[in-house]
C-alpha cells in the first residue's frame, strides 16, 4: 500500500515524539502492514485498560503501563523508549508512524470508534511526553524541540503581568510558592484546556487560563488530540476515493482492524455450564443477579412482560442465547414458549422460526451469525416505539437509568456512590466502565477484584460472571479467563439481504 502524501522532514525523523502530521510515502507489503496494525492495536487496548486501573498521569499508572508495553517486546518498547536512546531510532520512528496511520484509516469512519482511537491515542502521546521528562536527562531539550518542529507556540504572560497576579495564580495552580520566579506561565483561551479547568489547576481571567509550566502536557495533548480529530474527519472524505481500486485487498483489512478492539471475534465459552442450555433453564440463569448483562436482562425482562420482542431485540438476544450455548432445537422451543399465548404455535412457524434458524444458519445463505459484541449493540440504530435492544448505558434516557438503578430491588446491590458512578460514566460515554461498575455492584466484587474485569462483548460479561460462581471471586479466576484476542483477517459478519428479509417479516 502506498500513502500520498509528502514525506516528514529529516529533522521530524530523530524526534520520537509524533504528532502524525506526515503520512509515510512508500510501498510496503499487505502483511507487514497488518502485523504493525495489529501490534499497535495491542498497544492502545494495553492504554485503555491500564486507563480504567489507574489515575492517568499518577507514578503507579506509568509504571504499569511501562511494565506492560515492555512485554511487547522490540514494538512495544518504541513507547517507551524517549529521545536521547538514539538505537534504533529511525526504525522505531517508521513503525509508529506506519502502524499510527493505518489505524487512522481504519478508524475515521463511526462516531464510537473515532472516539475510542482519540482516546486512546492521546493517552498514549500523554504518556509518551511525561515518559521525556522522567527518563530523559535532557528532556527539556528534547521537549523544545519537538514544539519547534510542529511549529507549536504558546504565549507567555509577561513578567510584570505574572508578578500583579502572584497570589491569584498561586492560589488558582498548583504551582510552589519556592517556584514562582522560575516558573513560566502560559496564556491561552480557556476552552483550550477543559482538563485543567474542571480539575480548578488553572488561574481563569478574562476569558484567559494562566497554566504554570508543569502541566504543558495538557495544552499539547490538546493540541494533539484536536489535529487528531481534524485529520481523521479529513481522511473519512477523501478514504472513498483513494480505496477505489482496493475492494479485495485493503477494504477487508480496514474492516477488521476497524472491529478488533471491541472483541467482534470472542468465543463465548460454554464449558463453564455444566450440562447443556435448554430452553427451561434460560429463566433460571436470567433470573440470577449479575450473570446476564444488563443489555439481555432488559430483553429478557420485556420478553417475559410482553411474550414478544421487535426484530432486532430478537436478533440481539437470540444471538446471546445462542453463545451460551442454547441449541437451535432449544432455541425454537425457547422462543415458542416465550410468545405464548399471545401467538399460536402455526403463526409462530410462519413469522418466527425462519429467523431464529437463519441465526444458526439454517436459512438464507446457511452462515451461522456470531453474538453481538458491545460495540455493535452501542453502534446500533437506538430503540424506537416498543423496542428494548440496544445499550441501557448508552441508549436509556439517564433519568430512567437512575431510576432503574436506585428501585427497591436494585437498592440492595448499587449503594448510592454505585449509583452516581454508573450514571457519571454513561454521561460521559464510558459504557464499557459503566458496565463494569454494574459488574462489580452485581457479582459482589471489591474494586481489586473488578480491576481484573474488562467487558467488551456480552457472552464475555457472561463468561466472566459464570467463572465467579463456578471458581470463587479471586482476581486470579478472573484473569484465566478466556480473553479477548486480535486475529488477523477474521471479522464478524455483517447484515445482509437477508436481514432486511427479516426486518420486514416482524410482526408488530
Amino acid at each position: 500500500m502506498q500513502f500520498s502524501l509528502s514525506d516528514s522532514n529529516e529533522t521530524a525523523q530523530i524526534i520520537r515524539l509524533q504528532f502524525y502530521k506526515d503520512p509515510p510515502f512508500e510501498k510496503i507489503a499487505i502483511d507487514e502492514l497488518e502485523n504493525l496494525a495489529i501490534n499497535r492495536l495491542k498497544v492502545l487496548k494495553i492504554v485503555e485498560t491500564i486507563g480504567q486501573d489507574y489515575v492517568r498521569g499518577s507514578r503507579e499508572y506509568e509504571e504499569k503501563l511501562r511494565n506492560e508495553l515492555s512485554k511487547l517486546g522490540p514494538f512495544g518498547k518504541i513507547f517507551n523508549s524517549v529521545a536521547c536512546q538514539t538505537k534504533f531510532t529511525k526504525e522505531d520512528v517508521h513503525r509508529d508512524k506506519m502502524s499510527h496511520f493505518i489505524l487512522q484509516i481504519a478508524y475515521c469512519k463511526g462516531e464510537d470508534s473515532k472516539r475510542w482511537f482519540i482516546q486512546q491515542e492521546t493517552d498514549l502521546f500523554r504518556f509518551r511526553f511525561m515518559n521525556e521528562k522522567t527518563l530523559n536527562p535532557r528532556w527539556e531539550l528534547a521537549i523544545q524541540q519537538f514544539l519547534d518542529t510542529n511549529n507549536l507556540s504558546f504565549h507567555c504572560a509577561e513578567n510584570s503581568e505574572k508578578n500583579k497576579m502572584k497570589e491569584n495564580l498561586l492560589a488558582g495552580t498548583a504551582c510552589p510558592i519556592t517556584d514562582f520566579d522560575a516558573t513560566t506561565f502560559y496564556k491561552v483561551q480557556f476552552q483550550e484546556v477543559p482538563d485543567l479547568v474542571r480539575s480548578r489547576k488553572v488561574f481563569l481571567k478574562a476569558g484567559y487560563a494562566y497554566v504554570p509550566e508543569m502541566d504543558l502536557i495538557t495544552l499539547v495533548a490538546t493540541r494533539f488530540r484536536t489535529e487528531l480529530s481534524f485529520g481523521l474527519s479529513r481522511l473519512a472524505l477523501s478514504l472513498a476515493a483513494t480505496l477505489i481500486n482496493e475492494e479485495d485487498r485493503i477494504i477487508p483489512l480496514l474492516s477488521g482492524l476497524a472491529k478488533r478492539y471491541i472483541g467482534s471475534d470472542y468465543k463465548s465459552s460454554s464449558s463453564n455450564i455444566d450440562g447443556q442450555i435448554t430452553a427451561e433453564k434460560v429463566d433460571e440463569l436470567a433470573n440470577d443477579p449479575g450473570l446476564f448483562p444488563p443489555c439481555m436482562s432488559q430483553l429478557h425482562e420485556s420478553l417475559r412482560s410482553n411474550k414478544h420482542l421487535r426484530h432486532i431485540g430478537r436478533r440481539q438476544y437470540g444471538l446471546f442465547l445462542k453463545g451460551i450455548g442454547l441449541s437451535l432445537e432449544e432455541s425454537l422451543k425457547f422462543w415458542r414458549v416465550s410468545f405464548t399465548p399471545r401467538f399460536d404455535a402455526d403463526t409462530f412457524a410462519k413469522q418466527y422460526a425462519y429467523g431464529i434458524r437463519y441465526n444458526y444458519g439454517k436459512e438464507g445463505k446457511r452462515v451461522e451469525q456470531s453474538p453481538f459484541s458491545c460495540v455493535n449493540i452501542i453502534m446500533s440504530s437506538a430503540p424506537g416505539q416498543g423496542e428494548v435492544h440496544g445499550c441501557p448505558f448508552r441508549h436509556m434516557d439517564i433519568d430512567l437509568l437512575k431510576q432503574r438503578l436506585s428501585s427497591s430491588v436494585a437498592s440492595k446491590m448499587f449503594s448510592s456512590e454505585s449509583v452516581a458512578n454508573i450514571v457519571q460514566k454513561s454521561k460521559d460515554r464510558q459504557y464499557h466502565l459503566a458496565c463494569r461498575e454494574y459488574f462489580k455492584c452485581t457479582n459482589n466484587l471489591s474494586t481489586d477484584e473488578a480491576s481484573s474485569v474488562t467487558i467488551t462483548h456480552p457472552n464475555q460479561y457472561f463468561d466472566q460472571a459464570m467463572a465467579i460462581r463456578t471458581q470463587g471471586k479471586k482476581p486470579k479466576s478472573i484473569v484465566k479467563l478466556r480473553k479477548v484476542v486480535v486475529r488477523p483477517t477474521t471479522s464478524q459478519p455483517i447484515p445482509d439481504e437477508d436481514d432486511e428479509l427479516l426486518a420486514q417479516m416482524d410482526c408488530n
